[in-house]
């Protein structure tokens, strides 16, 4: 399934066949997302992210950010490095209980600083 502009949508991958958002997709798991972000040159940039609960995030192996919203939905941006060539993103994104609404889906941007 192919993400919808920056967003990544973990509820439409898990709520087993079911209508609605309350009670449709298992609470207090992690479901992990993975990409290529390919560079021309080395650059630094940053990554724009908008979750609920918390995130932890790898750039080609390497652990870059633990991110937490305990008040809900919020951005975070977090400065990279990418080098040339293929830099491997992994984020990890948690799925807590909530009552009112369980969204369970994240976006991410990537906004260019140039070279280094």
């Amino acid at each position: 399934m192919e993400p919808e502009h920056t967003w990544v949508d973990f509820t439409r991958w898990f709520r087993r066949n079911q209508g609605g958002n309350t009670g449709t997709q298992p609470a207090k798991c992690a479901a992990y997302a993975s990409t290529v972000i390919p560079s021309r040159e080395e650059r630094q940039a940053t990554l724009r992210l908008g979750f609920d609960d918390w995130m932890k995030i790898w750039l080609n192996g390497k652990a870059l950010a633990n991110l937490r919203h305990d008040q809900g939905f919020e951005s975070s941006e977090v400065p990279v490095s990418l080098k040339m060539g293929d830099n491997h993103l992994v984020v990890r994104l948690s799925n807590s209980d909530n009552i009112e609404w369980r969204c369970w889906a994240f976006s991410c941007v990537i906004e260019n600083a140039g070279p280094r």
